[in-house]
């Protein structure tokens, strides 16, 4: 292919100022998609139980769509617009809150970010009023168990068991 003077200028201007000079095409990779703009699968029964000083909270998402997804947003509220909490990273399926108040009421969901920065749908919104202890109803009940042998004459067995 002969290439005229302007053509001959410009890429030996390209050579000197880079050092090399490297033709390349892209080619046809294969069929355009538009799969990477699809809103993610939103994370599914989310749950939480309430320990002490914990709430903890868990959710399900499929293991093979990780790649797909940058992680999770967790969400919470107070009764008005739910705030962020965190977001987790894309492994993760599970997050302990550590800042909640006894006999408030907290709502909580879940959302996933995939890479292109895309958000689900919210996972179930799961409302959840961290109590305090429980009182016992009934005091602990001490019982000692003794194994004797009853009558060995006789050829019996029998076990007794008292209550102190």
């Amino acid at each position: 292919m002969l290439l005229n003077n302007k053509w001959r200028l410009l890429l030996g201007c390209l050579f000197v100022i880079t050092g090399c000079f490297s033709l390349f095409a892209c080619g046809k990779k294969g069929d355009p998609t538009l799969k990477s703009y699809d809103k993610p699968e939103p994370p599914s029964q989310l749950t939480a139980i309430h320990r002490e000083s914990e709430i903890i909270l868990s959710w399900n998402f499929p293991k093979s769509k990780e790649p797909s997804i940058k992680g999770f947003h967790l969400l919470k509220s107070t009764g008005g617009d739910f705030e962020e909490v965190t977001l987790l990273t894309n492994d993760r399926r599970s997050y302990i809150d550590t800042r909640f108040e006894i006999n408030a009421e907290y709502r909580y969901k879940v959302v996933a970010q995939n890479l292109k920065g895309i958000l689900s749908k919210d996972s179930n919104i799961l409302v959840i009023k961290p109590a305090g202890a429980c009182p016992s109803e009934k005091p602990f009940l001490h019982c000692e168990i003794r194994f004797t042998h009853a009558d060995m004459g006789r050829r019996r067995r029998g076990h007794d068991i008292q209550r102190l």
